[in-house]
């Protein structure tokens, strides 16, 4: 159920979501959400996902860098959605 209401605020540009493709994959496809990078997880295949426009709200490209950063030695390259 939390799942859902994080994917619902995140659609509504409330938020990121970082969960399985597979998960939002309709939602990417109808434009609702979209994928900030090609960066995927080892260990479940999650993805960082917002809302379109969200990347230009500070705290939103803060936290996107932080991620990225910080799980450096959990990821992989992946292709895109």
């Amino acid at each position: 159920m939390r799942a859902h209401l994080s994917l619902e605020m995140a659609i509504a540009g409330q938020g990121v979501i970082l969960c399985s493709a597979e998960v939002v994959a309709g939602d990417v496809a109808a434009g609702r959400l979209i994928k900030v990078s090609s960066l995927g997880f080892q260990e479940g295949g999650y993805y960082l996902i917002l809302a379109e426009g969200a990347p230009r709200r500070k705290a939103i490209r803060v936290f996107r860098d932080w991620i990225v950063t910080h799980s450096q030695s959990l990821r992989q390259d992946t292709p895109d959605i």
